[in-house]
């Protein structure tokens, strides 16, 4: 192999494995969408309700029962219930073995069965929305948690290159003090600076791991050992809806309104009969004889008095359905509570990254004049310490602000489901 191919071959490698250790925003989502447990959780909710839904429709077909019994007795009994006219040759045994197929067909529930079928079509309409709002809030979190780890990544790096300098201007004082230029205290005030500095450093890092952290949660990875992505902070703006009553979030209450309705229907079925058709074929063995027994019949069944438990089911019912359009509109005050609140706060931050811009520019030109006055001896190194510390906090609050704003502007698009 050629020199220049072995070169272009080590920086494809090189830059293939810069490119696999840094993770991108779409990156992210889309695995998060693809390995969340939460969602994993969900499809399996769905997938069991489904089979909810199929054993209640199939109940409506009735049931076919095998039984298998063997009865000892202690007289010799008929091998089938004696019928007129009686025959005294009739075989009898005292040890009876009977398998019998039977079938049970419901014809009348008082609509128990059509109000549970209801009631399952509601929660399985519910589940779609309740998933469709866990995928918003995921990506939602992903986004909010990637952009505030990119802005302490950011800031991670601003604030090494600061730990340099205050590294660098301390070593610059502790010379300046073997020659006399600086005094004991100029050395301290630098110390502490530089110390500071490192703690601050310290402080982000940590942030920033706690926040990969819970990215690799979201995404089902124990570790996020990546650097973020660059992206450049931008505002986020999001038209406010003229009407709330599309959004998911409130059709899952609206929903749970006509299940509440539902359940109430299915106790009101308790007040109604109930009828059965019923058909069994039994072949009966004894002492070496069997038996065969058909029957079929309705049965009719219906409740008069149980001392009040169905009033009180009922009662219990229509006080869930009361509490059901209570919380529903719950919700919607809250969704517009929610929105004046992210709204202001989108405001705030609006204002926050202009005054940070304005302080930035101001610091940067006070931190200079005061770099020529503490080279002048006309003040203290406190006074010129400060300053930079104070433009570069700015900075920092500046960088912070910028995607705050952009975390905001997701929250408030993830709450009018844009």
């Amino acid at each position: 192999m050629s020199l220049n191919n072995k070169i272009f071959l080590l920086c494809f490698l090189c830059a293939f494995s810069l490119q696999a250790q840094t993770l991108s925003l779409q990156s992210a989502i889309d695995t998060t969408l693809k390995f969340n447990s939460d969602l994993i959780i969900s499809d399996y909710d769905q997938k069991a309700l489904e089979h909810s839904k199929n054993s209640v429709h199939v109940e409506r077909y009735g049931k076919i029962d095998f039984k298998l019994d063997y009865n000892h007795y202690n007289t010799p009994r008929t091998l089938m219930p004696l019928t007129p006219p009686i025959n005294p040759s009739v075989s009898t045994s005292d040890d009876l073995i009977g398998a019998t197929f039977s079938y049970t067909l419901p014809l009348f529930d008082g609509f128990e069965k059509t109000s549970e079928i209801k009631i399952l079509d509601l929660r399985a309409k519910m589940q779609e929305k309740q998933r469709f709002i866990l995928e918003k809030n995921l990506i939602f979190n992903v986004k909010a948690t990637f952009f505030k780890a990119l802005s302490l990544q950011n800031q991670l790096t601003i604030n090494a290159q600061y730990v340099e300098y205050t590294k660098a201007f301390l070593e610059q004082i502790q010379l300046k003090e073997n020659s006399g230029k600086a005094s004991k205290l100029d050395v301290l005030h630098a110390k502490v600076n530089y110390t500071q500095s490192l703690a601050k450093q310290k402080n982000i890092q940590s942030d920033l791991e706690i926040l990969k952290a819970y990215l690799a949660q979201l995404m089902h990875q124990e570790k996020c050992e990546y650097t973020l992505e660059e992206i450049m902070p931008a505002t986020i703006f999001v038209s406010t809806p003229s009407s709330f009553k599309d959004l998911q979030s409130l059709q899952i209450y609206s929903l749970e309104e006509q299940r509440k309705e539902q359940e109430h229907a299915k106790v009101r079925s308790l007040y109604y009969p109930k009828v059965d058709f019923f058909a069994s074929h039994s072949d009966v063995y004894g002492a070496g004889d069997h038996a065969l027994i058909s029957q079929y019949g309705l049965s009719f069944r219906w409740n008069i008095f149980d001392f009040g438990k169905k009033s009180n089911l009922l009662e219990k019912s229509s006080l869930e359905l009361l509490k059901a359009k209570t919380q529903s509109d719950k919700k919607r005050l809250e969704i517009i509570r929610k929105q004046k609140e992210l709204q202001e706060k989108c405001l705030k931050l609006d204002e926050a990254i202009k005054t940070y811009a304005e302080e930035l520019s101001l610091k940067q030109s006070i931190l200079e004049i005061e770099k020529i006055k503490y080279e002048e001896g006309k003040a203290t190194i406190l006074d010129f310490i400060e300053a930079k510390n104070h433009k570069e906090n700015s900075h920092l609050s500046l960088i912070d602000a910028r995607y705050n704003r952009m975390i905001a502007g997701f929250e408030l698009d993830n709450l009018l489901e844009k």
